[in-house]
């Protein structure tokens, strides 16, 4: 994301204005506040944080917004390590 001039977000309504700045919780927060339920999915999301796209995973889900959802479960699932270990190599590697 290219570097923004603070000076530049004088104006901006709170919740665009903590989004600019990175403050994805905060622009969570204040979206539920407005009652906004599709924004404040989406500032978790871009949050990138277990907590936050599960938070976004369940905004979207009530709001019958079932790719938005999808998406953020798939963020999720590519921050886990899931990858299958060879139990067999790794209890020779134990001997």
């Amino acid at each position: 994301m290219p570097a923004i001039d603070l000076t530049e977000l004088d104006g901006l309504p709170p919740a665009y204005r903590a989004e600019a700045e990175g403050r994805w919780e905060d622009a969570a927060t204040l979206w539920a506040e407005l009652g906004s339920r599709y924004p404040e999915g989406l500032a978790w999301a871009r949050s990138g944080t277990r907590e936050g796209l599960a938070r976004a995973i369940t905004c979207f889900e009530e709001q019958g917004a079932p790719r938005a959802a999808e998406r953020a479960r798939s963020l999720s699932r590519s921050q886990d390590d899931t990858t299958p270990r060879d139990s067999r190599a790794a209890a020779r590697a134990h001997r």
